[in-house]
């Protein structure tokens, strides 16, 4: 697994990325970004993307899929 980079805001949101400036939201296995609220949004290569369910999962349920950055349904 490649090197991740992560930071945590005032509110506990976490985010992960790819590379050392943290410009590229990246995260292979889990959301790369997590909200305090339980929201998560899947992003690979700062585009949102996952194949095994929504890109981004709401915490109230439902989400929103997304394959390389193209949103499907």
């Amino acid at each position: 697994m490649a090197k991740e980079y992560t930071r945590v805001n005032r509110l506990g949101d976490k985010t992960y990325y790819k590379d050392p400036e943290m410009t590229i939201l990246h995260r292979e296995d889990g959301p790369a970004v997590e909200y305090y609220d339980g929201v998560g949004s899947w992003l690979v290569n700062g585009k949102s993307h996952r194949l095994d369910g929504p890109a981004v999962d709401y915490s109230e349920g439902g989400g929103a899929w997304y394959v390389n950055g193209v949103f499907i349904f």
